[in-house]
């Protein structure tokens, strides 16, 4: 019997010691997020880019400033042999700037899935080698954190599918998320705009800044006489 009162005491004491505070910590955090969704019913638009919000900059802008890319998702160009644009969430490329410490793949649309993967394409613009202006976006916190120490001069290498590409930084802005002036669809040279959100530190999502780096062609086939070497 004594036996069996000790043991009962040692269970006790687990239970006390051990099992309660962890049961009361996990129904603490419950029931906190739940008072958080409450409190704020509009959350999901101020998480942080960690949590894969994206910088949704493309969404912001009115429809009649975009160019949509002229072809039909899977279809392939009479004028570029063996290009074939990329599907919604499809990867076609990578970006790299070793300076920087970006490596990282690049996919046709800049959804919430595609940002916690990488870096995404705005389908709105162009594909790299069509001579028009191209916009990708990235986390400040994941795949776009160099850009924190970006300059002037910095040249990124993008191998697609069916090329590859140079460019380089020719100006670096801040400006307002919703700044229509920051990127023209309809731009008649090739130009590679990279965004984040701005600055580089916590809750800049929350921000209505973004980093705008502007990037000039600088070698790479044209959409006429692209050549499939990768």
């Amino acid at each position: 019997m004594a036996l069996n009162k000790s043991k009962t005491r040692k269970i006790k004491r687990r239970l006390a010691y051990i099992y309660f505070p962890v049961i009361f910590a996990v129904l603490g955090i419950i029931f906190a997020g739940f008072i958080f969704r409450l409190a704020f019913p509009n959350y999901k638009n101020y998480q942080l880019m960690a949590f894969g919000d994206a910088p949704v900059f493309s969404e912001q802008l009115e429809k009649k400033s975009f160019m949509p890319f002229d072809g039909k998702q899977g279809a392939t160009f009479d004028n570029i042999k063996d290009v074939t644009i990329p599907r919604i969430n499809q990867q076609y490329a990578e970006l790299k700037n070793d300076k920087l410490g970006i490596d990282a793949p690049v996919f046709w649309g800049d959804t919430d899935l595609v940002l916690r993967s990488g870096v995404g394409t705005y389908s709105g613009s162009a594909l790299p080698g069509y001579n028009s202006g191209i916009l990708m976006s990235g986390h400040n916190s994941t795949y776009f954190k160099g850009l924190k120490d970006v300059s002037v001069g910095d040249v990124f290498r993008l191998n697609t599918t069916y090329a590859r590409f140079e460019y380089i930084v020719r100006d670096i802005k801040v400006l307002k998320a919703d700044d229509a002036s920051a990127f023209h669809f309809n731009a008649k040279s090739e130009q590679l705009v990279l965004y984040t959100c701005y600055p580089f530190k916590p809750l800049s999502s929350v921000s209505d800044q973004r980093l705008f780096v502007y990037l000039e062609k600088l070698s790479g086939p044209a959409a006429a006489n692209v050549e499939v070497d990768l």
